[in-house]
């Protein structure tokens, strides 16, 4: 019991040193354009090029599609989750505090 209290504790006081709020969005803008899951890339790929490109792997290490980066500045970033269809699967907001 005490070692899981001082765990939490922990874990509480870290999440104070590095801030990070997430905001799971049903949308999100990038450029000129709303992207939502369920779009293809096809239609925002020329409103906006992403500042990273990190391919994602299943537990099997299995290439499963890959999460496009967009830098909003101030510390705010823009995460959409593409598969290997070229279809967005998810958007994520992610602001540093």
């Amino acid at each position: 019991m005490k070692i899981g209290l001082i765990a939490l504790l922990l874990l509480v006081q870290s999440n104070h040193l590095f801030a990070v709020t997430y905001s799971s969005m049903e949308h999100v803008r990038v450029g000129n354009r709303v992207v939502s899951a369920g779009d293809r890339v096809s239609q925002f790929r020329d409103a906006a090029d992403p500042e990273k490109v990190i391919p994602r792997y299943n537990e099997y290490g299995v290439k499963i599609g890959e999460q496009w980066q967009y830098n909003r500045g101030n510390g705010s970033w823009t995460l959409i989750n593409v598969n290997l269809n070229g279809i967005v699967t998810g958007v994520l907001d992610m602001i540093d505090r």
